[in-house]
């Protein structure tokens, strides 16, 4: 191209020029799975560039693959996302947007018109995929899809039975029934208990827990338990403090557990069985005296009709 302008006598040119019209390097097709940790038991779900937005567990992760227009000699996945508020992924370099944002960049590998990685959601945010030719001209204005991050809740713990403070029978059988629930599953249900009260030996200080087996995958139970307190050598008179604890599974951000307020079980002495044995004696006497007493009112008027 050149540009001409008339002129005395002539025209005056300028020197020739040349435009060279290349394709910005697009994306063609972007395909990908999210595995969700092994912990949470939830399938794989397939993305694709109408549906890449990401809504998983903290910890999953996401595979993509890029087809591009064209070769490309590099392809970056940008993470943008609230201060404070990303995911994390090897071989990555952070820049500060002192502002507002945080931005993450992991590069993804590339072969030809091809390019392909992975990251690990840790928070929510969002993403987009810059590629780059060899005229080192990139996609312009790139989509931003989303990143939604999912927590995993802690527990919840109910002891059903027993309520209140209790006092089992010579026995030492101590029924209990307890109701969990969870996001995902659990790692152990466990009773801790401890000695408060005893003719026979010190109060404990601390705290010993015994498992109570229960189904790890199955996220809300109510589990029936029989304590045998004989177990842990309960002696006439003492009483033992406890409370029931349910823990997770979560295997990202930590296990969590949760604890039900704290009861007290007793044993009664052999004085108060004794008294209470007499008691039910005098009782039993009571209502024999009672019932001849009846037998002997329907013997006069049986006689009377007679």
């Amino acid at each position: 191209f050149y540009a001409e302008s008339p002129w005395v006598g002539g025209a005056v040119t300028t020197e020739h020029g040349t435009v060279t019209v290349t394709d910005r390097p697009i994306i063609r097709s972007l395909s990908g799975r999210v595995t969700s940790p092994a912990y949470s038991r939830l399938a794989a779900r397939e993305i694709n560039e109408q549906s890449a937005d990401v809504t998983a567990l903290r910890g999953s992760q996401v595979e993509l693959q890029v087809l591009a227009n064209k070769d490309i000699t590099s392809a970056e996945i940008y993470f943008v996302q609230q201060k404070n508020s990303f995911a994390s992924a090897s071989d990555t370099t952070v820049k500060q947007d002192k502002q507002s944002a945080d931005t993450t960049k992991i590069t993804l590998k590339t072969e030809g018109r091809k390019a392909a990685g992975s990251f690990r959601v840790g928070a929510s945010g969002e993403y987009f995929i810059v590629l780059q030719d060899q005229n080192k001209q990139q996609n312009a204005e790139p989509i931003h899809y989303k990143i939604v991050a999912l927590t995993d809740g802690a527990p919840t713990i109910s002891l059903l039975e027993p309520t209140s403070d209790v006092q089992v029978s010579e026995q030492a059988q101590l029924p209990m029934t307890i109701a969990i629930t969870d996001d995902y599953g659990f790692a152990h249900l466990k009773i801790w208990y401890k000695l408060s009260e005893s003719r026979y030996a010190a109060p404990s200080k601390n705290f010993t827990s015994i498992n109570i087996p229960i189904s790890q995958s199955e996220i809300a139970q109510e589990i029936p338990y029989l304590w045998n307190l004989n177990a842990i050598n309960i002696s006439p008179g003492d009483r033992y403090e406890f409370y029931c604890e349910i823990t997770d599974n979560d295997q990202i951000t930590g296990p969590k557990s949760a604890k039900t307020s704290i009861l007290t079980v007793r044993l009664p002495s052999l004085d108060e069985v004794l008294t209470q044995a007499d008691e039910m004696q005098d009782n039993i006497a009571k209502d024999l005296e009672k019932i001849a007493k009846q037998a002997e009112e329907v013997r006069k008027d049986a006689e009377e009709v007679n």
